[in-house]
């Protein structure tokens, strides 16, 4: 979360620093200020938080690699506990981890960039984003069904955490889906909706 978070820090000025230094007349009134800058920013944002999200996984999995090697992740994970519902071996269960984080990270750069194109200040920015990414921390599920446990388990914090040993489902209709999956699905979902929106929301800014 403090990984997230610090990558949030660093682009939230993306628009937000425009308005901030008023260059925000300058670039919108250019040749390119309302298409191709809007979109550099945008994928020199993604880039960011890709370089540094690789860079963090290199680490968080190259260090325990290291010390005790590659033995093992072709085991089931039925190994650390018998009552894991899913049929995954430990680097499976890594992989999709590890594919849910990305999605978590570029769902949260998407609302990063989108409240940095309505905010007038970087500040303002954080102190949507760090309650958002923090708050969950001290909220704990309540050992009963119920739409609290469901949104909790949706929540960037609780998402980061792989909770294999439990199997929480979501019911839509006569389709059940597992955490995982609607995790994935949401934040992928998230991610192509705010995108789009943070350009559209620079793009139509109102130079004072």
């Amino acid at each position: 979360m403090f990984a997230l978070s610090a990558i949030c820090i660093v682009i939230a000025p993306v628009f937000s620093g425009e308005y901030q230094a008023g260059t925000d007349a300058v670039i919108l009134s250019g040749k390119y200020g309302k298409t191709k800058l809007i979109t550099a920013k945008i994928a020199a944002s993604l880039l960011f938080g890709t370089i540094a999200f690789v860079l963090h996984i290199l680490i968080a999995c190259g260090l325990p690699l290291t010390a005790f090697g590659m033995d093992g992740w072709n085991l089931p994970l039925q190994i650390i506990n018998t009552i894991i519902p899913y049929p995954f071996i430990f680097l499976q269960a890594v992989l999709i981890n590890i594919i849910i984080l990305y999605l978590i990270l570029i769902a949260m750069i998407g609302l990063t960039l989108l409240l940095s194109a309505k905010m007038k200040s970087p500040y303002l920015v954080l102190i949507v984003l760090i309650p958002i990414l923090f708050i969950p921390m001290f909220l704990t599920p309540n050992g009963t069904t119920g739409a609290y446990n469901l949104i909790l388990f949706l929540l960037p914090y609780r998402s980061t955490m792989p909770e294999f040993n439990k199997y929480i489902s979501y019911q839509f209709g006569g389709l059940v889906l597992d955490t995982l999956t609607i995790r994935a699905i949401l934040y992928f979902l998230l991610a192509i909706i705010m995108l789009p929106l943070a350009r559209l929301g620079f793009k139509k800014h109102q130079v004072a």
